[in-house]
């Protein structure tokens, strides 16, 4: 019974195999029109994620303070040495994700300026 679905899945892989060796020999090159910077769709999605970015670190460097704050309070207070070390690594969570989301708002700044769609400096 294994060697039949074996065979079974053997001829299934390369049956897709050749299906996409045949799509990929077939494409077609279309270059985008130059006028799909001034596309409103393409206006409208670059707003949107700079706006998008913007509202996630507004919110990122509130709540980091919070944050920090809140586990080291709760560290202090804490009886077990156990759960103090937890406390520690879920403030070093919260500042390695702060960290992450400047590094994304950095990434899409520098994407939006590399093909000119505009974007500001962080």
């Amino acid at each position: 019974m294994r060697n039949i679905i074996k065979k079974v899945n053997d001829k299934v892989i390369l049956f897709y195999s050749f299906l996409i060796i045949i799509t990929m020999l077939n494409t077609n090159v279309v270059f985008a029109a130059p006028d799909l910077l001034n596309n409103p769709i393409t206006k409208g999605v670059q707003k949107l994620l700079e706006d998008g970015v913007n509202l996630l670190m507004i919110i990122a460097t509130g709540a980091l303070p919070f944050l920090i704050g809140f586990y080291a309070l709760k560290k202090k207070f804490c009886d077990d040495e156990m759960e103090g070390k937890q406390y520690i690594k879920k403030i070093k969570v919260v500042i390695a994700c702060y960290i992450g989301i400047m590094g994304v708002s950095i990434i899409v700044s520098l994407i939006n300026s590399y093909f000119k769609l505009g974007g500001t400096a962080v």
